[in-house]
């Protein structure tokens, strides 16, 4: 691979490494590569990874700059993803992320955090395509899902052989799981689903969705796997948005959709499925906010789980200042060290907090907010 990412970079002539072509090489990436790369480094993030995360993450940053950059913009202004891109994005292999089995990637938290970030810093838009299918469809799936049902699922669209959204938000309460409104009835041999969802992306493209909606039998809130072209399944994509025009947001309505017994996600605890969707969709989005990003893009208005929008989740620009990017960082130092796989040289970090509750690694990243922020 190293050479392959070495003749689809531009090097300035006359440099080093202009018109080399060393094709008996056998390194992954060159080192020269990771030494590049830290150019803009500013806040060492290559110290998070392990040398092969590295290599994807190299890999993505090229994919990004090389094939996706030159084309947004057109695809910007007419508010269409570019559909074209899904079997590269695909094969890129870090879409599934933290998933473990099932042909995904089985990635750390920071890794998958990381490569997001560079998806994020050529477009926020396609960014989001990736967190919609792996922070929320697939991992509701590989938590709420049984066996069956991963094994089904989980490698074609680790993959992106098959696009999955995932509805949750609904028009009068936004995402607010405790005041849905969008219900499932047990009917023989499986489930009717009837309700209004709002906002979700990938919907008016997806193979499948991943539905929540409250069991009238139980009261308890339980997803459902809804194929993409079910019987009275209408979905209408959202115009005229200013923020995230490449995402494919949908108003989608059910209408008596029957879903097999087969396809109703097993396990109905939701609320701290919820909660971890949630820890990794947001640790995601957080490392995108980076100074790196040319172009913030504002939000579109709405009242999510009634509760009007803070002021600062609609304007970033506080997250312009280095420090502010520093603390937003810094609880990915400490996650890093509290996981198992820690970096050589580092033993026993990984396992502090069964000692500590976790102590160690929050000194470790105090200590990197002191390095950082000022």
């Amino acid at each position: 691979m190293g050479m392959d990412l070495m003749r689809s970079l531009s090097f300035p002539p006359g440099s080093h490494w202009a018109g080399r072509d060393d094709t008996g090489s056998s390194i992954a990436v060159p080192c020269f590569l990771h030494r590049w790369l830290a150019v803009s480094d500013y806040y060492q993030l290559d110290e998070l990874l392990t040398p092969e995360e590295n290599d994807l993450r190299i890999k993505i940053r090229l994919f990004m700059e090389n094939d996706v950059a030159p084309i947004i913009p057109q695809y910007w202004e007419t508010a269409v993803l570019p559909f074209h891109l899904i079997p590269k994005l695909g094969s890129l292999g870090f879409l599934g992320g933290i998933i473990k089995g099932h042909e995904c990637p089985g990635l750390s938290a920071t890794a998958y955090a990381m490569c997001i970030s560079e998806v994020a810093r050529v477009d926020a838009s396609i960014a989001s395509f990736c967190l919609v299918q792996s922070c929320l469809a697939m991992l509701c799936i590989a938590q709420l899902g049984s066996e069956s049902q991963k094994d089904k699922y989980l490698p074609s669209l680790s993959k992106l052989h098959k696009v999955c959204a995932y509805a949750l938000t609904e028009p009068d309460y936004g995402s607010d799981a405790s005041s849905l409104n969008t219900v499932a009835r047990k009917v023989p041999g499986g489930w009717v689903l009837n309700g209004r969802k709002r906002w979700p992306g990938n919907s008016s493209f997806a193979d499948v969705l991943v539905v929540l909606a409250r069991n009238t039998s139980t009261n308890q809130v339980n997803g459902f796997i809804v194929n993409g072209g079910s019987p009275g399944l209408q979905i209408s994509k959202i115009e005229n948005k200013v923020s995230m025009r490449m995402v494919q947001n949908c108003d989608i309505e059910l209408k008596n959709v029957f879903v097999p017994e087969d396809d109703r996600l097993p396990v109905a605890c939701f609320q701290s499925c919820h909660g971890c969707l949630g820890q990794h969709w947001h640790r995601s989005r957080g490392v995108r906010r980076m100074p790196e990003v040319p172009g913030r893009e504002e939000t579109v208005a709405r009242t999510p789980s009634r509760v009007p929008a803070e002021p600062r989740e609609a304007c970033q620009d506080a997250w312009q200042h280095p420090g502010h990017v520093a603390l937003r960082l810094a609880p990915l130092q400490a996650a890093r060290l509290r996981q198992d796989d820690h970096r050589p040289g580092q033993p026993g970090q990984g396992m502090d907090h069964e000692a500590g509750k976790g102590d160690g690694g929050a000194r470790q990243g105090a200590l990197w907010r002191q390095r950082h922020c000022h």
